[in-house]
């Protein structure tokens, strides 16, 4: 064994130079900081992360924490809302006496209602008058409501018990524009026009069909065509606003969803049916042409010839009054964008407020090769005769020109033959013949 130890001790001297080149090494630590400072520096960039990680993971977690809390309450506030909606009767509560007081809106039926507790939101109430349609049937007086009572209830009691809210009606016929309208209310006493129209200038984004409105400074009034003709019954003393929403409800139920389908089939807009229909509705008096004269007017649009209507000049030249019974050529010359006699294609917007037959006839036109048409001076019962050629038109008004003075221009319809000869003339200058359109 004893010379086996110098060997072990051999093996242990040795290994003497690695711990030479450690003291090298650690004597050389000053040489190279960098490789220094890279090592001892290494866990410092981990240091940093984690901050940054915090900074943007605890953030998130705080968004989606307020984002569920928000979806929760709207969820219960949403679910509260339609439970009171769709609340049946039930035996709940004591029976409380409720004074609405005369010229109270809905609104403040709705304020008072749940001031007392028998409702607990007003939107509820609100939407469910809405879709009841009850808006401006609520009555005055005293009431004996519950807690208990479903809306449907509620509203019944309503416009069933207190006192009846006195009303009166009020008709616009088919074919008025907005000018006609005005003057009608203030003939009749029921309001002052220049409130009407100023309730019509006030009122036109609250229309369903707002985004179809003309610019303001291209139309007499955005709203003409979208007042829908039809009687409505007014509370006594009612203003410009409540007759212009009802106009304007009627219009959106009326346009639904199926007419505004068919439209998009023809690639006409709501704007451009209604502008369409209101010259329609003024061209003839038989409900069973309308369809005739929408088709004349695809024909002559498509052919780009001018449509040359009299009621647009007529729109144009009274301001929407109408009720003249003749255009001379004069008038025709007219320089308005309504007037289709200066203007090709159709007026900027509607000039009067059409039925609904005529929109349906525009909606469904009959297909035919018709480019004229005029009174039938014959039968003198408002229809009128159709023609195919500029000759034929020209014909059938040369036969009939001597009438011309003796004729009665129908309701507001402004054709006469003495028109209709002018406007042959004022075609013939225009193009010769309008066959060569």
């Amino acid at each position: 064994k004893e010379p086996n130890l110098p060997a072990e001790e051999t093996s242990e001297a040795e290994p003497q130079p690695e711990p030479e080149e450690e003291t090298s090494g650690s004597e050389s630590v000053p040489e190279p900081e960098e490789e220094a400072t890279g090592s001892e520096s290494a866990p410092q960039p981990e240091k940093e992360e984690k901050p940054r990680k915090r900074r943007f993971v605890w953030p998130k977690r705080i968004l989606l924490g307020i984002f569920f809390v928000a979806m929760s309450v709207m969820m219960t506030f949403g679910y509260s809302l339609w439970s009171e909606f769709s609340r049946e009767d039930s035996d709940e509560g004591e029976e409380i006496t409720v004074e609405i007081p005369k010229g109270s809106t809905t609104e403040a039926v709705a304020a008072i209602l749940q001031d007392a507790g028998i409702i607990r939101y007003k939107t509820s109430f609100l939407a469910k008058v809405y879709f009841a349609k009850k808006k401006g049937s609520l009555r005055y007086g005293n009431f004996s409501l519950s807690k208990g009572m479903s809306l449907d209830t509620i509203i019944y009691e309503l416009t069933k018990g207190g006192a009846k809210k006195e009303e009166i009606t009020f008709t616009v016929p088919e074919g008025y524009s907005i000018e006609m309208i005005a003057r009608k209310l203030e003939q009749e006493g029921i309001m002052d026009s220049e409130e009407f129209l100023s309730a019509v200038d006030e009122e036109a984004d609250k229309t369903a069909f707002a985004d179809e409105l003309p610019p303001k400074d291209q139309v007499f009034y955005r709203l003409q065509g979208y007042l829908f003709p039809d009687t409505y019954r007014l509370s006594t003393g009612a203003g410009g606003k409540e007759l212009v929403d009802k106009m304007l409800s009627e219009i959106a139920v009326k346009f639904d969803a199926t007419r505004q389908k068919k439209a998009k089939e023809l690639g006409l807009t709501v704007q451009e049916v209604l502008i369409r229909a209101s010259l329609v509705q003024k061209e003839t008096q038989k409900a069973d042409e309308y369809a005739m004269v929408a088709g004349v007017i695809n024909n002559r649009l498509a052919r780009n010839m001018k449509l040359q209507f009299d009621s647009t000049t007529v729109y144009a030249m009274t301001n929407g009054l109408f009720g003249v019974s003749r255009v001379t050529y004069d008038d025709l010359r007219l320089e308005s964008p309504y007037n289709t006699y200066y203007v090709k294609g159709l007026p900027p917007g509607p000039i009067c407020n059409p039925g609904l037959e005529a929109i349906d006839g525009v909606l469904s036109p009959v297909k035919h090769n018709y480019l004229y048409f005029q009174v039938d001076t014959q039968k003198n019962d408002g229809s009128n005769l159709f023609f195919e050629t500029y000759e034929e038109h020209v014909a059938a008004s040369s036969t009939t020109a001597e009438k011309a003075d003796t004729e009665n221009t129908a309701s507001e319809k402004t054709t006469s033959e003495k028109t209709t000869t002018e406007n042959i003339t004022s075609e013939k200058e225009e193009g010769k013949s309008e066959k060569d359109h």
